[in-house]
């Protein structure tokens, strides 16, 4: 039998849902979540909630569609020992979001990061380049939760330490009705 080992930490890379362009926001920072973002970002809730993913620490960007996005994560939110708004992740690049990761204290076993494009797309490539692309070409869309098991301690984390468990993506999905939104998040 092979020896296989098995992620001691999980890192969850989320886009935030999907934004209103036509809303009436000041710039592009104060831009809120339209219909579908805001029924994307509570099914993502149920998602955590039926997988039992447990993040014991959140950290999420400061502009307003990723904290309402968070917000959105309910349950899974209040939960969390620590959840952390963060100025630096609006558009922050893939080096700012690798540092947010590696000094993540190690009695965390499961991290959450709330961001943005084209920063998390570059982490995730960066962690596990093997990632599948959409037809579209596009690797994370809105909404999308990226579940990656890590087998080291989170200062070690770097490229290729990454092993994508689970990539799901709501829009590819197919939920079509509220009550398959509300209760089966597969």
């Amino acid at each position: 039998m092979q020896n296989v080992e098995l992620p001691l930490k999980s890192l969850f890379l989320m886009r935030h849902a999907k934004s209103s362009w036509s809303s009436d926001a000041a710039d592009d920072f104060s831009r809120p979540l339209n219909e579908r973002g805001m029924r994307d970002a509570k099914w993502v809730a149920e998602l955590f909630k039926k997988r039992d993913w447990r993040p014991e620490r959140i950290v999420y960007s400061a502009a307003k569609r990723s904290t309402v996005t968070a917000e959105c994560l309910g349950q899974t939110f209040t939960q969390a020992k620590e959840v952390i708004s963060n100025e630096g992740l609006y558009f922050a690049r893939m080096e700012q979001l690798l540092s947010v990761a590696t000094e993540t204290p190690e009695s965390v076993s499961q991290l959450l990061l709330i961001g943005h494009n084209p920063g998390m797309e570059q982490l995730l490539i960066h962690l596990c380049p093997a990632s599948e692309y959409q037809d579209n070409g596009k690797l994370l869309t809105t909404a999308n939760v990226v579940h990656i098991g890590l087998t080291g301690t989170w200062s070690e984390l770097s490229r290729d330490k990454g092993r994508c468990l689970e990539h799901v993506r709501p829009k590819s999905i197919g939920y079509l009705s509220q009550e398959r939104y509300s209760t089966d998040p597969v």
